[in-house]
């Protein structure tokens, strides 16, 4: 009985929180809730395309002081390249156009934002290639 009930409440492969919503609207017995999250946490077309966990993320202690670290990353609009710079401090964010990624087109300009800010103790980057000589 409970298993047609659930892949009816289940059918459009929402997750759990939809599914018990629903379930909580139309059904009960004891323990459908957690019979229901069992199921769907088993659902083989779910699990086929569930994302794989990601690692957790490592915290990072707020800087002291403003400028003190900042990250730098490059991102593309509309086939425009831009450097963008976050200061941790403030969350301030900095965009500066690229004409090319080359790393002495990146150097110019940081060096143009670290006169302007001071120089950061840490910059933080994901090492793309523009990053390396």
């Amino acid at each position: 009985m409970g298993r047609g009930i659930f892949k009816r409440i289940h059918c459009g492969h929402q997750g759990i929180v939809e599914c018990v919503a629903r379930a909580r609207e139309s059904v009960w017995w004891p323990n459908v809730i957690s019979q229901l999250e069992e199921f769907v946490t088993n659902c083989r077309v779910c699990t086929s395309h569930r994302q794989p966990r990601q690692e957790p993320m490592i915290p990072s202690e707020l800087p002291s002081y403003p400028w003190q670290v900042v990250a730098t990353d490059i991102f593309k609009v509309k086939g425009k390249k831009y450097l963008v710079v976050v200061h941790y401090y403030s969350r301030y964010i900095e965009l500066a156009f690229l004409k090319d990624k080359t790393l002495e087109t990146c150097i110019d300009i940081l060096k143009s934002m670290f006169s302007r800010y001071g120089i950061p103790e840490v910059v933080r980057c994901d090492h793309g290639p523009c990053y390396s000589a």
